[in-house]
């Protein structure tokens, strides 16, 4: 019924890329999880939470271990908002598998072998992190923190971010510098 009177009034020619646009999708890319090595097809968008923090680590970078601890902290404090992924998109790591097993991080980690996750994003290290909302608006973007190595001293970027949005505030700043071992493309 709607249809028609859109067609009558001459207006169905402007709706119809808004109803496309309303149909589509988030998109999702093909992972493979490291805990199971089976593959998953993940979406940008959080399931079950407000956010969610993908995560880019590295198995051979000392930036990317340094921050581990934090994160799990991060994690700990979060959880009930935020689902943590670990994206892992280095293919020159060998034994990455083995790595993220024994790190026993309370998050999954996948491995993004196809570089869908990172073409996406277009991380520039490790940890770089991305926290995108329910509408897969990337809220903050940046390291952990302001130093490629983890210490209590440091400036916090990503717990600021995280305590922002659990105060209901925006993000400030949505976006910081990130330090750590390149992604390889």
């Amino acid at each position: 019924m709607v249809l028609r009177g859109l067609l009558t009034r001459g207006t169905f020619l402007l709706a119809l890329p808004l109803f496309f646009h309303l149909a589509q999708a988030a998109p999702s890319f093909s992972v493979i999880q490291y805990s199971d090595s089976k593959p998953r097809s993940l979406s940008l968008l959080p399931k079950d939470r407000p956010y969610r923090a993908f995560i880019f680590l590295s198995s051979k970078c000392p930036c990317s271990h340094s921050h581990l601890t934090s994160l799990k902290q991060l994690y700990s404090d979060h959880q009930d908002q935020v689902e943590f992924i670990g994206i892992h998109s280095n293919q020159s790591e060998d034994n990455a598998d083995l790595y993220f097993k024994k790190q026993t991080l309370p998050f999954p980690v996948y491995r993004d072998q196809k570089k869908a996750f990172a073409n996406h994003f277009k991380p520039l290290a490790t940890p770089h992190v991305f926290l995108v909302n329910q509408n897969g608006t990337v809220l903050y973007q940046g390291g952990v923190d302001d130093r490629s190595h983890y210490h209590p001293d440091n400036h916090h970027y990503l717990k600021i971010a995280l305590a922002q949005l659990a105060q209901g505030n925006p993000v400030e700043p949505r976006k910081t510098r990130v330090l750590g071992c390149p992604i390889d493309y």
